[in-house]
């Protein structure tokens, strides 16, 4: 247990992890598979009791919950203490040095007691049936890889931002078994929400766990991995919130363009070698022409923000403001560069989705 200690929030040991391990088959509560919720923290103080609350009102409780903090210089410790003192489910650990949350997530893996596992940001909330529609449902279809659901945006403030635009696979709860889940990625590409995913931990554990190479995308990747192998689940409603800040993981991730370029590079050659038996040919072909358009709108929404961030700085240090003539100079610029991301997303989508791939996307969803 290298760089983490179990704080005094009434862990007992972290001494038989692997007879834990052994235990993972045991059910829940009702039937459900039991569930280990496990919430990496890195400075999250604020966000951190929303997130505790919101999982421990759920109408089925978790059998654990597991914070990993790393090394957070804030009140993130004290705060999770007070938890561990109200609820014999939630545990601490203390990390001396920091990791990441990939880091601890492996880790969690490896520590967990439950059939399912659920990772959350501490930043985010789920919704009140979030758990106990999931693992009804996982329970109902023991032998799938997953569950996801659909999943609203708020921002730093806690206001709601709608729901994310992420594919609707079906208009009802259900589950997708490998060659239906392959036609879905095929046609309306990856659906998975990592803060409403919840994954049976055994078939996570062989599929290698979370690649901390893919960064921000370790999860979605896996669970494209779990679906293709074992089928997923799927609930077309919005369980829980994902918030949406610059200094969030993911978003981090895409602001950084040239990362979210090595990224993609990494996942094809995941896809090509360790994962060959998984992904057939054809759909690593087609997923490295859709991740190419992405992240070159990705990469030019990023040039694009820097761009304004330069001028208005350029603006700034020629000395006092006049709105009005910074506004005359702005305009026109904006102007031009939104006519500029046109020709650039037409660019891209010729270059690397092309009309025929588009029209097949739209038959496939019109015939489901």
């Amino acid at each position: 247990m290298t760089g983490l200690s179990a704080a005094n929030c009434g862990w007992a040991s972290v001494q038989g992890a692997c007879d834990r391990l052994g235990r993972g088959a045991a059910s829940g509560a009702g039937g459900h598979p039991a569930l280990s919720v496990v919430i990496p923290n890195y400075n999250h103080a604020h966000y951190l009791p929303m997130a505790l609350e919101s999982i421990l009102r759920q109408a089925v409780s978790p059998m654990e919950v597991l914070i990993y903090d790393d090394a957070s210089t804030d009140e993130s410790v004290a705060v999770a203490r007070e938890f561990c003192q109200r609820s014999a489910h939630v545990r601490l650990f203390c990390a001396a040095e920091n990791r990441g949350p990939v880091h601890w997530m492996n880790r969690a893996l490896e520590e967990a007691s439950g059939e399912c596992v659920f990772f959350m940001a501490a930043d985010d909330v789920v919704l009140p049936d979030f758990l106990s529609r999931s693992l009804d449902l996982l329970a109902r279809y023991p032998d799938s890889g997953l569950c996801s659901t659909l999943s609203r945006i708020i921002d730093e403030a806690g206001a709601d931002q709608g729901v994310y635009p992420s594919p609707l696979i079906c208009r009802r709860e259900a589950y997708l078994d490998p060659a239906i889940s392959l036609r879905n990625l095929r046609y309306r590409g990856p659906w998975f929400m990592g803060n409403t995913t919840i994954y049976r931990r055994r078939f996570l554990v062989s599929a290698g766990g979370l690649d901390p190479s893919l960064r921000s995308f370790c999860d979605g990747f896996v669970a494209q991995v779990l679906a293709l192998r074992h089928g997923a689940c799927f609930i077309p409603e919005p369980l829980a919130s994902w918030r949406r800040t610059r200094k969030g993981y993911a978003d981090a991730d895409n602001m950084a363009w040239q990362q979210r370029f090595e990224i993609r590079e990494r996942a094809e050659e995941l896809m090509r070698t360790t994962f060959r038996d998984t992904f057939p040919p054809d759909y690593v072909r087609h997923w490295e022409r859709q991740s190419r358009f992405s992240a070159g709108v990705a990469g030019w929404r990023a040039i694009r923000r820097k761009q304004e961030e330069m001028v208005v700085e350029l603006l700034g240090r020629l000395g006092p403001s006049n709105p009005a003539a910074e506004a005359c100079l702005l305009f026109p610029l904006r102007v031009l560069t939104a006519v500029q991301a046109v020709w650039v997303r037409l660019y891209l989508f010729l270059r690397f989705r092309g009309v025929l791939g588009w029209l097949q996307q739209k038959l496939a969803r019109l015939h489901e």
